[in-house]
């Protein structure tokens, strides 16, 4: 059997049997020394925990499938954890290529899309389970509530601890009579935190040493724990047939908020990654702060729409009782660098936009406005938000510089202006304006700076404001930018100054 056979069409089946279980297909593949050492001695035996995989396979009609290299696939199949795994649930051995294992994170990415493909043929939902984590007893008792809660993707995070000195400490806590591995969240959090990676330390908002995959920031709380934001995360849980993804394994399209759940407690669900003391280092050698534009970039590189809602949750690492004072003052820090972050990465969004209409002013002055951090500050309160964005055309522009030739007073003129042009949407994807206009042809929009936009058609097309819309509106991932032949705000008058947020 090949890896191939994880794709086969099978019968289309429902998410629940008829019990009204949910159906789950898990997939882990694993190969080589390490790998093979870490899933067999630390990842199932935590699994086998009593408030884990049993608890969930109560819940949940599970299938475990582990997909590992044929020199290795007999000595898998034999081992007392796998053994135990199987007089709990069906589990399929199957044989990957050889040659499939030289790239480790191309064959999981490919493990987990195959995964994905069957479980959709099959009406299941699928979990992704890397080889080398610890799982905290009652993580999957919590997994199986937000299944039956109706939840169609369920998303966590890991902290990665140094694996040469966390692997014997946790082997201590080892049930010898049952092979079992079960650790309380709140203890495994110290024991974590006790052998935590350097990477992690780099995580840190104010690290000296900020990775270049900032794929999360931590947030000390003295004496109690770690606050985390994910900027982005993969998929962990969820339901193939309500959720399209990304080839990096991010939601696409498809998911509903009200379907999605961060685990933001290490009382509910807790895990640790174990990675060699040298892992990933060339990430974080170079001795430099986070460069938030450099942030901004790299969360457009990992690009989904979901990306805000899982920034918005806080996570809480602790082991013990939380101090909700203290916790609250990192969370409300936390969540400034986050807005901040967002009004960046849709800021450079809209510069690409405006590199690609050859619209170099505007693109010249929100440039201006990203490194300076004012188009962050003067549009602080749209963040997480769908946008209307009315560009001024290279000409209209030009005479503005005499406005904003006061270095003094350029950035509140400037962030004056733009919030003029700008239009906040509670939708998740800003409207086109022509799907805005009454039966009569207008349109009344309100800026971000509290200014009224009246839109009209007329026979050359639309108006906003008096000034001539160019051209069709650009969908720029969930705002729409339009070009217009003048500003607003300023007609005969000189620019407002209006104070920005």
């Amino acid at each position: 059997m090949t890896a191939t056979d994880i794709a086969r069409q099978t019968a289309s089946g429902s998410i629940a049997t008829a019990r009204g279980q949910p159906r789950v297909l898990m997939i882990t593949i694993v190969w080589g020394e390490w790998y093979l050492n870490a899933h067999l001695t630390l990842n199932l035996p935590s699994l086998m925990a009593a408030r884990n995989l049993p608890a969930f396979c109560a819940v949940a009609d599970v299938t475990y499938v582990i997909m590992t290299r044929q020199a290795e696939a007999e000595s898998v199949r034999c081992a007392p954890a796998v053994r135990a795994l199987s007089r709990l649930m069906p589990v399929e051995i199957r044989v990957v290529a050889e040659s499939e294992t030289v790239d480790p994170i191309g064959a999981h990415q490919r493990a987990w899309a195959l995964a994905t493909a069957e479980a959709k043929a099959m009406g299941r939902f699928v979990l992704y389970m890397p080889p080398d984590v610890a799982w905290s007893d009652g993580s999957f008792q919590h997994l199986a509530k937000l299944l039956t809660d109706g939840y169609a993707a369920i998303f966590m995070t890991y902290l990665r601890v140094v694996s040469e000195t966390f692997v014997p400490a946790a082997q201590q806590r080892l049930d010898p009579a049952t092979q079992t591995l079960a650790i309380g969240g709140r203890d495994l959090v110290k024991l974590s935190l006790e052998h935590v990676h350097p990477l992690m330390a780099a995580h840190m908002y104010d690290s000296p040493y900020f990775p270049v995959h900032p794929e999360m920031l931590l947030w000390p709380v003295s004496g109690e724990g770690v606050a985390v934001r994910c900027l982005a995360r993969e998929m962990f849980l969820f339901d193939p047939n309500r959720i399209d993804m990304t080839h990096q394994l991010l939601v696409g399209s498809g998911l509903d908020s009200a379907t999605m759940k961060f685990v933001d407690d290490s009382d509910d669900l807790y895990a640790v990654s174990l990675a060699p003391l040298g892992k990933d280092i060339e990430w974080h050698l170079n001795p430099e702060p986070a460069d938030l534009m450099a942030v901004a970039r790299w969360w457009l590189v990992y690009d989904s729409p979901v990306n805000d809602l899982i920034a918005a949750n806080c996570l809480r690492w602790h082991h013990g009782e939380t101090t909700p004072a203290r916790w609250r003052r990192v969370e409300r820090a936390s969540a400034l660098w986050v807005n901040r972050m967002m009004a960046l990465r849709e800021g450079l969004r809209v510069w690409r936009v405006l590199i690609d209409s050859r619209a170099w002013t505007a693109a010249a002055l929100v440039a201006l406005g990203l490194r300076t951090g004012m188009l962050a500050s003067a549009l602080a309160d749209g963040h997480g938000r769908s946008a209307i964005v009315f560009v001024p055309a290279d000409g209209a522009l030009k005479h503005l510089e005499p406005d904003l030739s006061d270095a003094h007073d350029a950035g509140r003129k400037l962030g004056a202006l733009m919030r003029h042009h700008i239009v906040f949407d509670d939708q998740p994807v800003a409207p086109m304006i022509e799907d805005r206009l009454s039966a009569t042809g207008t349109a009344s929009l309100r800026s971000a700076a509290g200014t009224e936009i009246a839109v009209l058609r007329d026979a050359q097309g639309l108006v906003a404001d008096g000034q001539r819309v160019i051209g069709n509106g650009l969908r720029v991932g969930r705002h729409v930018l339009y070009l217009i032949d003048g500003v607003f705000g300023r007609k005969a008058q000189p620019l407002p100054t209006a104070v920005s947020a």
